[in-house]
């Protein structure tokens, strides 16, 4: 899925939740940027290695490949991991409700 975007305006957001996926893509889109989703780190990779997007937004904890996953794929390919990635999670978070750990 190539995309055509100008220079540092497309960013691949990897995100497993719907609602959190929907809402960065919202808010960056209205700020100008072209955005491409993925749910997990398999997806995230295929739509890396297809579009070489400018930035990666990426949730670490997801069921299938996850966030690991996901960085330890791009580090073996020279060309995608310049790609910077932000990691957007609530690793280390507490449960609702419960202590922090």
């Amino acid at each position: 899925m190539a995309t055509d975007s100008p220079a540092g305006k497309h960013i691949l957001i990897v995100e497993d939740n719907e609602v959190e996926r929907g809402w960065l893509a919202t808010v960056l889109r209205r700020e100008g940027y072209v955005v491409t989703t993925a749910v997990d780190g398999g997806e995230g990779l295929a739509y890396l290695r297809a579009d070489r997007p400018d930035l990666v937004l990426l949730d670490m904890i997801q069921p299938g490949q996850d966030g690991w996953a996901f960085l330890t794929g791009r580090r073996r390919e020279p060309r995608l991991s310049a790609v910077p990635v932000i990691l957007v999670t609530r690793l280390g978070e507490a449960a609702p409700g419960g202590p922090r750990r």
